[in-house]
């Protein structure tokens, strides 16, 4: 999955080369970069996107991710405490997100191999054993169950199964989360294919 975000940020930065203060972008470049565990190169997106829109409540989460992962733990809880500040009943996907990842770091329970569980499910997929894939994509979102891009792709394979209801669910969530992702779209896309086939 490296290829899809490598691919995203690449049409991240021609947004932003038409719009250095396009806030979306900035923030979907660094939630690329940081899966990419590009993290030093992540906080910069989310760093510029602040100090351009510091309203926008997605840049707490995102930045505060990041420092979860590099061990910044204080600095992080900071970061989800206005992140729930200023989603004040929105979002409710992700207040539930970031309340896991709160509670993980009260508990000193951080799992920071978890993008291993994509790379698998990605294996799986080019072998095609779908329910393998699912099942690890399912371990993935039980850490992160906001993770759009995640759910859209679980839809998916849901879909090459025939499972066509939980692949309908799945990417209802995904849109809900993030309704005008271009990764999110296309995966969508390609649902809509495979219920047609």
């Amino acid at each position: 999955m490296v290829g899809k975000h490598e691919e995203a940020i690449k049409q991240f930065n021609l947004a932003l080369k038409l719009d250095a203060e396009h806030v979306n972008s900035l923030h979907n470049k660094g939630v690329s970069l940081a899966a990419l565990q590009k993290y030093e190169e992540a906080l910069v997106a989310y760093d510029l996107a602040l100090q351009i829109d510091p309203s926008y409540e997605k840049l707490y989460m995102a930045k505060g991710y990041v420092l979860m992962q590099e061990g910044e733990h204080t600095q992080a809880k900071t970061l989800f405490d206005t992140f729930l500040q200023l989603s004040q009943e929105k979002n409710q996907e992700l207040v539930g997100q970031v309340e896991l990842w709160l509670k993980a770091l009260d508990s000193g329970e951080i799992q920071e191999d978890h993008y291993q569980y994509l790379e698998d499910a990605k294996v799986a997929m080019d072998k095609g054993d779908g329910q393998s894939a699912i099942q690890l994509l399912d371990k993935f979102l039980s850490l992160y169950p906001a993770d759009p891009g995640v759910l859209v792709q679980r839809a998916y394979i849901a879909a090459q199964m025939g499972q066509n209801e939980a692949a309908q669910q799945g990417a209802a969530n995904a849109q809900k989360l993030a309704p005008n992702d271009p990764w999110g779209l296309y995966f969508l896309a390609k649902i809509e294919l495979a219920f047609d086939n």
